[in-house]
């Protein structure tokens, strides 16, 4: 399916509340080529990141955060150009390789959910999340 084709489709099963059909994790992975061009994005990302941001604080390179539910990488871009060492957690293995398409090998990407990786990882000072499901 392609991708925009893809995107249409699922914007009709969660307008319609059958976007449950498939595990999030299946469902992100299926949308995870055309995620960033989604309509939404742009507005959102305008919007949310100064609040984000300003939220988090003051970042340094000390500054350890754990972006939960990272996508494809937007905030763990965002976060690292404003100084914090940040580590980018998602389920979707689709997700996370549009992450390191953008990124490459100056982001730390890790694959898990956040019940049961976040005890696996350093500590964290600051957390950022979405809306992991």
């Amino acid at each position: 399916m392609r991708p925009a084709a893809l995107t249409e489709t699922l914007m009709e099963e969660r307008n319609e509340g059958t976007v449950g059909a498939l595990p999030p994790r299946e469902a992100y992975n299926l949308a995870s080529e055309s995620y960033d061009e989604w309509s939404w994005q742009q507005f959102w990302r305008h919007n949310e990141v100064p609040v984000v941001l300003s939220l988090l604080g003051d970042l340094t390179r000390s500054s350890r955060v754990l972006d939960i539910g990272a996508g494809t990488g937007y905030y763990v871009e965002q976060l690292s150009r404003n100084g914090a060492d940040v580590t980018g957690l998602d389920v979707s293995e689709g997700m996370l390789s549009q992450a390191y398409k953008k990124l490459g090998e100056r982001a730390r990407l890790v694959k898990g959910d956040a019940c049961t990786s976040c005890l696996r990882h350093p500590r964290r000072e600051r957390c950022r999340s979405g809306s992991p499901v």
